[in-house]
Order: C-alpha cells, then structure tokens, then sequence
C-alpha cells in the first residue's frame, strides 16, 4: 500500500542523506593560519597548544591529527573514510554515525523483502529455480548487514566511552593518554553524558582547558 511504499523511499532516502552531510561537511579541520601571523611559532605554541603538527607548520590543539590524504589537522580525528572520501572528525562523526544505523535498517528491510518475494515450492531445485536471484541478493546482503553492524557497535562502544578510533588504536603512542590506563581516558563523563556531547554538542571544544582541570 501507499503507506509502506512511502517508509520504504524514507528509509532509502535518509542514511543517503546522512552520508552526503558526513561526506560534504566540513570534518572539523584545523585553521591554516597565515604566515605572517605565525612568525613567531614558539610563541603560537606556548599559547595554545603543547602540540606542533610539522605537517601544516602550526600549533595542533588536543585530540585532532593531521590527516595524509586530507592534508589537513582534523579536531577529535576519528579515521579517514574511504566511503565518504572524507576525515570523520568533530563536526561530521554524529552523522556517520546516524548513516551506519539508518543503512543498517534499510539492509535488512531489504532481507526482509527479499524473504517475503520468494516464492515457496516443494522441491527444493524447484525452489531454487524460483528464488535463485533473490538467495545471491539476500548472501549479499547479509554479509552487507554484518559489515555495517559491526562498525557500528565498534563506533557506539567508542562514544559509549568517549573515545575515538584513532585513540583506542593508538592509546599508547599518543602524549596526552600515555598516563592514563588502556582501559580508561579522561574524556570519559559516563555513558549518559558521553552521548549528549556526541550528539548534541556542536561547538568547537578547548580540550587543553579541560585536562588543566584535572590537573
């Protein structure tokens, strides 16, 4: 009926929807800043970050990283996406992460689907004449469902614990964790609130302040 017809084109049309927003916005990069405004680079440094990307030439605020195939510093970098031909960083990575559930839903919708079309039969090379077309679409799909689930639990667990891919990979090679336990960051408030920041804090966060704080 119309009515399915129209949840079906909605389910189709939002994690398409979310992943141009993940893929065009702006990941969060790091301001260039100009030469002459940056003369004297030890100074920048002291000021506003004990973290110096060689790559851009300029103070790296806390949690972000300069990407090699962005060539840019990204804010809370996650990892480059391939699918997305983007950094999923501080600004885009709620949307990525909202794609990876709405795609997950619509691939099983589309399991469901191709279940519902078979068509039933008592011999089971009759059975695969029908319905052959739809079991190769359905393996597909399935093994589209497993993929897609399983970066997105990995995605949940991070947010879930306030991490990022890139942290929780490289917990000890990176300077500001190094004193904390493998299992533990600072940026961990609890799950509750982990997930309000995630989600619903669009400003550009002074990660150095926080850690003073706690210090």
């Amino acid at each position: 009926d119309n009515l399915t017809v129209i949840i079906f084109v909605a389910m189709v049309v939002v994690p398409f929807t979310f992943y141009y927003v993940a893929s065009l916005l702006n990941p969060g990069y790091v301001p260039i800043v100009a030469e002459e405004m940056a003369a004297d680079r030890a100074t920048l440094l002291k000021s506003t970050s004990n973290y110096y990307c060689r790559w851009c030439d300029q103070a790296q605020p806390m949690r972000s990283k300069h990407c090699r195939e962005c060539n840019r510093c990204v804010r809370r970098f996650d990892h480059h996406c391939p699918w997305l031909g983007n950094c999923v960083g501080e600004r885009n990575h709620r949307y990525f992460v909202l794609f990876l559930f709405f795609e997950d839903l619509l691939i099983f919708r589309c399991i469901g689907l191709a279940w519902d079309t078979s068509r039933s039969s008592g011999e089971a090379l009759q059975w695969i004449q029908f319905n052959g077309i739809l079991v190769i679409c359905a393996i597909v799909l399935v093994i589209g469902a497993l993929a897609v689930s399983a970066l997105f639990c990995c995605h949940m667990y991070l947010v879930l614990n306030g991490l990022t891919t890139w942290e929780h990979v490289s917990h000890n090679k990176i300077t500001y964790l190094k004193r904390w336990p493998e299992d533990s960051t600072p940026f961990n408030f609890g799950y509750c609130k982990n997930c309000f920041v995630f989600c619903c804090y669009c400003s550009t966060q002074n990660w150095e302040k926080y850690i003073k704080s706690l210090t």
